[in-house]
């Protein structure tokens, strides 16, 4: 029986048996929150090698570097609006009120990764993610290069649907859940198996009270 978030119950009527995901554990140590970051895909034009590369070319920027009306200047984002009204744009040098751009948060990465540090965007450094997208049997399928202009294309087409591809993170840590198992009982028997028991002997040597350094020997 397979089961997950988007499949809390599953019966296999065969051996009368059903199971229901009630819930999750908190983990040791929690997934990475990115519910206050904007996932920036490169997608145009198909053939450029940074959309050929991959998810490796993703970047997750902070909701705060991105300018969602356009009006901020060098933020991810911004128009034609917000360079024609900054600030003494006369004065300006060529290039103001465009900088840290997409392109530029990527080639920061890139410079990151060449000093052997973690990338501070690009979504290698939050964990391993990977491209899940939907087949034709109702399954999933993981990103490779070979396929991923079709998949980006499919990315695209299928936003806001229930067909949408997904970005899929692969936790390291164990991870312990809570199963509800139902059985058919109609063959089923219980017994209980008991044996008498006798204590020979204890002994127990010298601690200090509260130390947790004891040691109790029952025989």
């Amino acid at each position: 029986l397979l089961l997950g978030p988007d499949r809390l119950a599953a019966l296999d009527p065969t051996f009368g048996v059903s199971a229901r995901l009630v819930g999750d554990f908190a983990a040791f140590r929690e997934p990475p929150n990115l519910e206050d970051h904007f996932l920036l895909v490169p997608s145009l034009p198909l053939d450029h090698a940074r959309v050929t590369a991959g998810i490796s070319q993703w970047l997750l920027v902070p909701r705060d570097r991105v300018s969602v009306d356009g009006r901020e200047c060098n933020k991810v984002g911004v128009s034609y609006e917000g360079f024609t009204t900054q600030p003494s744009r006369c004065e300006a040098q060529v290039g103001s009120c465009l900088n840290n751009q997409p392109l530029d948060l990527a080639l920061e990465d890139e410079e990151r990764q060449r000093a052997g540090t973690v990338p501070r965007y690009f979504v290698s450094g939050r964990g391993d993610f990977q491209l899940h997208y939907a087949t034709g049997d109702n399954g999933t399928a993981t990103s490779s290069s070979a396929n991923y202009q079709a998949q980006l294309r499919a990315f695209q087409s299928a936003q806001g649907t229930s067909g949408a591809p997904h970005l899929a993170y692969a936790v390291s840590h164990v991870q312990a859940s809570l199963l509800m198992l139902t059985f058919v009982a109609d063959n089923m028997s219980y017994s209980i198996n008991t044996a008498p028991g006798r204590i020979v002997s204890v002994n127990s040597t010298e601690f200090e009270a509260l130390s947790g350094n004891g040691r109790l020997t029952v025989v």
